[in-house]
């Protein structure tokens, strides 16, 4: 009887760790709406940005930098159609700029050029 509830308890333990794992495996950024996620190991995937080939394998140091870019992007458009009245919103893009690109600047000046602060990478 001892082995079983030995046995039951590792199966246990090894879902558990499973279930964490896959959920810490995975990070997300979110402005005003627009949410991208990206997991932290590398993944098989899907896109334009793979070349010829339209899976490829993806290091998530380039999975983070698109998804980022991506909801930036997405973020400046809510803030262009609002005439960057939206100082909230505003805030949110000059954080997201300032922490992962290192660039202090205004997010009018983000939205108007991003292509120089935030560059797509591609998949190998």
């Amino acid at each position: 009887m001892e082995k079983k509830f030995i046995a039951a308890t590792l199966v246990l333990i090894f879902f558990v760790l499973l279930g964490v794992g896959s959920v810490l495996s995975e990070r997300c950024i979110d402005i005003a709406g627009c949410k991208q996620c990206w997991k932290t190991t590398v993944t098989v995937i899907e896109s334009e940005l793979c070349g010829e080939n339209s899976t490829c394998l993806a290091q998530p140091e380039d999975v983070q930098n698109n998804a980022i870019a991506d909801a930036v992007v997405c973020a400046c458009d809510k803030a262009k159609s609002s005439s960057y009245e939206d100082t909230g919103l505003n805030a949110n893009i000059e954080d997201v700029v300032k922490e992962f690109a290192g660039y202090d600047i205004s997010a009018s000046q983000v939205c108007e050029q991003p292509g120089q602060f935030f560059v797509k990478r591609a998949y190998t």
